[in-house]
């Protein structure tokens, strides 16, 4: 099952905002692809939230949760393409 949730936009997504693309995500999942995925969410969310600790996530960086998983095993995925995402909430 591949969804996806795009956020190329002008200003730098917030980590709010990065928390909410996940969960956003999530609900496009049905029930049982969500539970396969449950850690790899919390993963992800960890992530942003490192993410903007750290000022933001710098492109390029690709994340999968979890880590070192087959492609074709339940996951998910985090891109920074270009420019930066998730940075620190005012």
């Amino acid at each position: 099952m591949q969804e996806s949730v795009a956020w190329a936009q002008a200003v730098p997504p917030t980590a709010a905002r990065g928390h909410e693309m996940l969960e956003e995500l999530r609900s496009c999942l049905p029930p049982s692809e969500q539970r396969l995925r449950a850690r790899a969410f919390e993963l992800a969310h960890r992530f942003v939230d490192q993410a903007a600790a750290a000022g933001g996530a710098w492109a390029p960086i690709g994340k999968v949760y979890p880590p070192h998983v087959k492609r074709d095993w339940p996951h998910v995925d985090v891109e920074v393409i270009v420019g930066v995402a998730f940075v620190p909430d005012d």
